[in-house]
């Protein structure tokens, strides 16, 4: 894997290299910001917390009040699939 890995590395800088240094500069930046390390396990743990949290004020809205919960609802759509889980759960 690190083989066709690396291989796609070099034919990426390459290709950069080719269509102009802009290019290059650019995916020599990505290439490098793609090292930092991933999401730490406090941080995981937080985000994790953060979602259960907002699952259960959504359920607790439903079940005091449906209406004015999918009304908000569908004005903060990308919180549509939490929402869907938290409906199905019930």
């Amino acid at each position: 894997m690190k083989i066709v890995s690396g291989f796609v590395l070099l034919g990426v800088v390459l290709g950069s290299y080719f269509l102009g240094t802009v290019y290059l500069a650019i995916n020599v930046i990505i290439i490098f910001l793609s090292a930092i390390p991933g999401i730490s396990e406090p941080a995981r743990d937080n985000a994790l917390l953060q979602v259960l949290t907002l699952a259960v004020i959504l359920d607790k809205w439903r079940a005091e009040n449906a209406t004015d919960c999918e009304q908000w609802i569908e004005q903060a759509w990308s919180l549509r699939p939490l929402y869907n889980a938290v409906k199905s759960a019930r």
